[in-house]
Parts: C-alpha cells; sequence; structure tokens
C-alpha cells in the first residue's frame, strides 16, 4: 500500500490514486489479498477496528482476534463466492468498552482485467458495532450486490429518489457541484441512481445499487456505488455480466444457478445443514401479456423478479430461467421438508399479492415446485430436474406448491418428458397427419376425409393422440399444432382441387385454439396460401367450446361462415345438448359420436339416440355424419335411417396421406352399389395402415 502525504502515521495509509475518496465514507471499507491478509482500510474501518499501518498483510480475522471456530464458520461461507458476486458475513468482536459486539460485512469479489480473482472487497455497517447482536446491520439488509473493484464514486437516495450525499467523484464526472446534486431526484426507474446529468453527457460509467429497508420493512432508499471506464471497458463488463445474468431482471441466469447451487451444496456439505431448491413459475403471465402487452409483462417479470428479492434472506440465490421461470437456491441450517414448504408458503403468499403496473391491478399468483438437500440428494442436475417435476406437479394440481418425492417421480417425469419432447416436436418435423375417409351412406362414395395427427417422436413406448394431445391443451401447445395441421390439411387439399372439386377435408379446433383470437385470420391466410376454395375445408368443433360464452362463439363461427367454411358439430350427443345451440349458430353438419354407434346391434336404447339425432339432424336441413362405423349391420341400420355421411374401420382405419392419395387417383372409392356395402379396403389397406389405433382425444384422435 502507498502512503499519502499528510496521512496519519498511525493508520493503514491511503491510495493517492482512486481510493482515497473512500475515505470519505461514513461505513467500514476493506480489501483483503485472496488468503484474507489485509490490503487497504479506510478511515472508518481504522477506528471502528483499532488498525493501523502495521497491520497491512496480517490475516485480518487473526489480527481481530476471532476465534478458530468463527474463522471456519467464516471461511465456509467464503466458498459461496466462488459463485455469487457478494456474501454477508458476521464477526463477533470482544471489545473492552461494549463487551461482545456483532460486525455485518458486506463481502464482494474483486477481479483484474482479464477477470482473474485478486481479493475481496468489505463493507462493513459502523452502527451494527453499536447497536449490538439484537439488531441487524441495515447494510445486510439492503444486499448490496455485485461489489466490485474500488469504485470511483459512491451515492445514496431517499426514499423521493433524491440524492442524499454524493461523493466528491460525481463533481468530476457531472461537472455539477455536490451541493447541485443533493435533494435533486433522479429517474426512479434507474434503481441504480444515475443523475440526468450523466446522461446527458453520455459519460460511459457502470453503477451499481440497491434499495434499502428498514428493519420494520419500510423502504428507506437507495445505495450504491459507480465506475467510469473506456467503451472498451464498458462493453467488456456487460459481455461478462450477460454471460451469467438475465438482462431484463438483472438476476443470474441459468448457467450462474447451477453454480450457486453448486457451492451452497459444498457449503452445506462442510458445515452441516442443507440446501433447498425452489422452481416458481408465474400463474397466468400468458394472460397478462396478451391483455396488456408485453411491455406490463416485462414490467411484472421485473417487480416479480424485486419482490423474490425482498423476501429471501441476503445469501440466498434468486435465478431468472427464461419466460416466467424463476428459482431460489436457499441454504438451510436445519434443512427438514416443514421449514422448506414454510418457506415455500411465504413466498407463494408474497407473490400472491397485487402487483401495481401502470395504474393496472394486475394479480398473478405462482406454482412452486422444492426439492432439499440431502434428503433428494446432493448432484446439481438432479436436483434442478426434481425441482422442475415437483412443479410440473404443483401445476397439474393447482397447488401453491409441492415437495419433490418418490411417488412423484414414475408417471410425472414420464409426462414432464413427454412435455419436454412436444415442444421440439414442431422444429424437429416430428408431427405428420393421417387421414380416414368418410363416404356416402346410400352411395358409399368418398365425399371427405378427417386430418388427424401423429407424433413419429422415435420413442420406444407408444404414445398415442390420447396420451399427448391432453398434455398439449394443457400446456397451451396445441395452439402451435393446430395451425400446423390447419395449414397442412388446406395444402393436401389443394392438390385434389386443382380441378375445381375434389373431397373435402375436415380439420379439428381444439377449445385453446378456437379461442385464440387470430383463428379467423389464420384460417383464411391458410387457405389462401394454398389457393383452396373454402367450400373444401370443414372446421369441427365441440359442444363444450360452445357453452365457455355463446356470444363470442357465435361471432367467431359466424366470421368463419362468412368466410365459406363449413362447420361440424362433434361428439354431438355426448355433451350438454342443446337446441339453441343448433337455432343460433352456423352449424352445417352434424357428428354422431361413436358411443352411439357401437351398440347399434343390441343395444336398442343406442338405436333410438341415433335415431332422434339423425331426424333432428334433418329437421334443421343439417348433413349427419356418423362416426365409429365398423360392421355391416351398422351401415344397414344407418341407411335405413338415412344417416348421410359414415366413417370407420368399416371403410377404412385412419391411413397415411401417401396411401390416401394412391386410393384416390386409383378410383378405388367412387362408390359401389347401394345394396351391398363395401368392406374391401379396409382388408386390403397396407400393414402400416392396420396398425393405427382408433383413439380419439379432444378432437385430435380417430
Amino acid at each position: 500500500m502507498e502512503r499519502t502525504s499528510g496521512g496519519d502515521g498511525g493508520a493503514p495509509p491511503r491510495r493517492a490514486t482512486g481510493r482515497g475518496l473512500i475515505d470519505d465514507l461514513p461505513c467500514p471499507v476493506l480489501t483483503l489479498a485472496k488468503d484474507g491478509r489485509l490490503r487497504f482500510a479506510n478511515a472508518a474501518a481504522t477506528a471502528l477496528l483499532g488498525l493501523s499501518a502495521a497491520d497491512v498483510g496480517r490475516n485480518l480475522l487473526e489480527r481481530l482476534g476471532v476465534d478458530a471456530a468463527d474463522r471456519r464458520r467464516i471461511e465456509r461461507r467464503s466458498a459461496l463466492l466462488t459463485a455469487r458476486r457478494a456474501v454477508t458475513v458476521r464477526i463477533w468482536l470482544a471489545t473492552a468498552d461494549a463487551g461482545r459486539r456483532v460486525l455485518v460485512w458486506r463481502v464482494g469479489c474483486r477481479y483484474d482485467r482479464r477477470g482473474r480473482l485478486i481479493g475481496f472487497m468489505a463493507l462493513g455497517d459502523a452502527d451494527s458495532m453499536r447497536r449490538g447482536p439484537e439488531r441487524r446491520s441495515s447494510l445486510a439488509e439492503q444486499r448490496l450486490a455485485h461489489v466490485a473493484p474500488p469504485p470511483d464514486w459512491f451515492w445514496r437516495s431517499d426514499r423521493g429518489h433524491r440524492f442524499d450525499c454524493p461523493s466528491e467523484r460525481i463533481e468530476a464526472l457531472t461537472g455539477v457541484p455536490r451541493a447541485g446534486l443533493s435533494g435533486r431526484m433522479h429517474p426512479p426507474v434507474m434503481t441504480a441512481g444515475l443523475p440526468p446529468e450523466i446522461v446527458a453527457r453520455q459519460r460511459l460509467v457502470r453503477v451499481s445499487g440497491r434499495p434499502v429497508f428498514a428493519e420494520d420493512g419500510g423502504f428507506l432508499g437507495y445505495r450504491g456505488v459507480g465506475w467510469e471506464g473506456d467503451g472498451q471497458e464498458a462493453a467488456a463488463e456487460r459481455v461478462r455480466f450477460l454471460v451469467r445474468h438475465d438482462p431484463l431482471t438483472g438476476l443470474v441466469n441459468r448457467q450462474a444457478l447451477g453454480e450457486s447451487l453448486a457451492a451452497a451444496l459444498e457449503a452445506a456439505k462442510q458445515g452441516g445443514g442443507g440446501v433447498a431448491l425452489f422452481a416458481l413459475d408465474l400463474e397466468d403471465f400468458k394472460r397478462v401479456n396478451d391483455s396488456y402487452g408485453h411491455r406490463i409483462g416485462d414490467l411484472l417479470l421485473q417487480q416479480a423478479a424485486a419482490r423474490l428479492g425482498r423476501c429471501v434472506a441476503g445469501h440466498d440465490t434468486v435465478a431468472r430461467l427464461g419466460g416466467d421461470e424463476f428459482a431460489v437456491v436457499m441454504p438451510l441450517a436445519k434443512p427438514t421438508k416443514a421449514i422448506a414448504l414454510a418457506a415455500g408458503e411465504r413466498i407463494a403468499e408474497r407473490l400472491r399479492e397485487p402487483f401495481g403496473i401502470d395504474g393496472h391491478e394486475i394479480h398473478c399468483g405462482v406454482r412452486i415446485g422444492i426439492t432439499l438437500s440431502p434428503l433428494h440428494g446432493h448432484k446439481v442436475e438432479a436436483l434442478l430436474h426434481q425441482a422442475d417435476l415437483a412443479l410440473h406437479e404443483a401445476k397439474r394440481h393447482d397447488q401453491r406448491h409441492c415437495m419433490f418425492g418418490v411417488e412423484l417421480s414414475a408417471a410425472t417425469q414420464r409426462r414432464k418428458s413427454i412435455e419436454d419432447a412436444l415442444r421440439r416436436a414442431l422444429e424437429r418435423d416430428e408431427m405428420s397427419l393421417v387421414l380416414q375417409p368418410q363416404f356416402a351412406v346410400r352411395s358409399q362414395r368418398l365425399i371427405g376425409c378427417e386430418a388427424l395427427l401423429r407424433w413419429r417422436h422415435g420413442r420406444p413406448d407408444e404414445i398415442g393422440p390420447g396420451v399427448f394431445v391432453p398434455i398439449a391443451e394443457e400446456t397451451g401447445l396445441i395452439v402451435a399444432f393446430g395451425s400446423w395441421i390447419l395449414e397442412a390439411a388446406c395444402r393436401l387439399a389443394a392438390g385434389w382441387w386443382r380441378g375445381g372439386t375434389g373431397p373435402r377435408i375436415a380439420v379439428n379446433l381444439s377449445p385453446v385454439q378456437f379461442w385464440n383470437r387470430d383463428l379467423c385470420r389464420e384460417v383464411e391466410q391458410a387457405l389462401a396460401a394454398a389457393k383452396l376454395p373454402p367450400r373444401a375445408l370443414e372446421l369441427e368443433i365441440t359442444e363444450g367450446v360452445l357453452m365457455r360464452d355463446t356470444q363470442s362463439a357465435a361471432e367467431t363461427l359466424n366470421k368463419l361462415n362468412e368466410l365459406g367454411v363449413a362447420i361440424a358439430l362433434d361428439d354431438f350427443g355426448t355433451g350438454y345438448s342443446s337446441l339453441s345451440y343448433l337455432k343460433r349458430f352456423p352449424i352445417h353438419r352434424l357428428k354422431i359420436d361413436q358411443t352411439f354407434i357401437r351398440d347399434l346391434d343390441h343395444d336398442a336404447d343406442d338405436r333410438q339416440i341415433a335415431k332422434a339425432i339423425i331426424g333432428l339432424g334433418h329437421s334443421l336441413n343439417l348433413e349427419v355424419v356418423a362416426e365409429g362405423v365398423e360392421t355391416e349391420r351398422h351401415l344397414a341400420f344407418l341407411d335405413d335411417l338415412d344417416c348421410d355421411v359414415a366413417q370407420g374401420y368399416f371403410f377404412s382405419p385412419p391411413i397415411r396421406v401417401e396411401a390416401f392419395k394412391a386410393a384416390l387417383d386409383s378410383g378405388q372409392w367412387r362408390g359401389r352399389e347401394p345394396a351391398r356395402p363395401c368392406g374391401s379396403f379396409a382388408a386390403s389397406a397396407p400393414a402400416h395402415c392396420q396398425s393405427d389405433t382408433p383413439m380419439r382425444a379432444n378432437g385430435h384422435g380417430s
């Protein structure tokens, strides 16, 4: 260390450049080498700890007389610095006048220009020495993170965002006297507190700051530090920051979370205790984006991040993993389920409080998955996966939080694995269509087909639409899948309609897709892109869609009807069937659910239900389609009742597009004598066609 002229010979010397300003601070500041040796102490630290120039180069903890047990505890805490920019350290000291007192320090890493660790900087709270252990330091409460190499200037603002006690270095930076800055407001959105003068002069600076709270939780203002550097240095610092942090919220990212979790696990292993890991997902965040726009959504994420930071301890890690997903690493002295669940409940309660953003009161709850080390293991990747599984289970069962357990691992892991694979299915080109032909009952002539979704996932286990479609519905992926089906179906049918006529193609609309506000535009664009006449397309919906909001449903269906596409009411008779639907909405076809067709041979009730639906449809000038026709007797009965159209395994199972085209081109489905039902195609269909399992799931099965 260098000595400045005129300095106090009994105190550690002040550095002539860069560090002299630190002596103006009322809080104690220390810099230490990597091995804990003292390198610099400002005037406040010197007076507080009774240091002198002879102490430079000595191990600080030994010099202060910290006992061996406390030194080991502090060294364990320092292990966290490998993955965090700052940690809180408490040192108990014995003084002659005040007895045993606690001093709280915020310790951060110092790096050289190449990013190599060269030591530590510690900021202490002088008031904590006088107040004693019964009251914690305000500095510990403010969580001043990102402590870096010695700053050029320090700042503080009150709860009204007005500057209070800016340091001398700001005068040189802004050209404005300190007296002129005191009491001036800085932009509230800038928690780092850059004054307008800095912004106006476009100086390249780095700032860091955090809110300060009183012991009762009241907001006091902000404190922070700043550095001035050249453009290259600022750019390099920005790159280093973005490697480990989320640019929107400033929280650490997934990579840094793993490092922090590893450090916390190592510290727990050395000193006992454990670690709780929380995976969080904001509830209804998509609704906020859709209703208020992405700018409000971003502000919500920022407020949620700040709220998370305030409801955890200073040594905990809060991370944003992407989208509306967050995570918290929480070291626990007693790693019990009860303590972890209680912590999860506190976080959930805090985030469920309404957010005030731009005059809007936004309610956005949270789902939390919890895993606990050492109870559930010590491996970083395993714990991250377990927390994700527990979160998934909490969302499925509409719970605030869920603790990972062995009972979750089998079914939940499979479902989560399917969900993860589904998210990549479209980009990997794993989705395909199969087509189930539809025939006129009387002439047995092909009149159309229903497009059904299949997943070529390459997994050893069978995953049919009855499994993956409900998962796609719950996760919202069905909207993307529905758009893909619509576009693919229109392209297919366009090839059949080049001569102006051809078989129509039916596409199922899921409830989620139907209520997408862009549905009508998507349908219009798909028809235009494929150059397909609207009359060639049929859209199938279920009765449940109409029950949610009859007025909005009527508006959407009328717009689709104006486009010229046909609307079919699928699974008619299985829901809350109502004549008002058929009278109020532009419905063109009724589809009798296969549950009423399957037992026509021997169930008189099913025969009466089928007869009633066919009669009702015809009385309203609607075409009636029977699903699940599997026998000649089924077809004969439907023929007697003048049913219009039939589909099912008696004619053909769902077949691949290539097989459908081949049969269409060969004229295999031109119609036969009405007196003799045909079942020849099902018998002669290729083996890969016959293997498709007849299955319906939310309108996307067969």
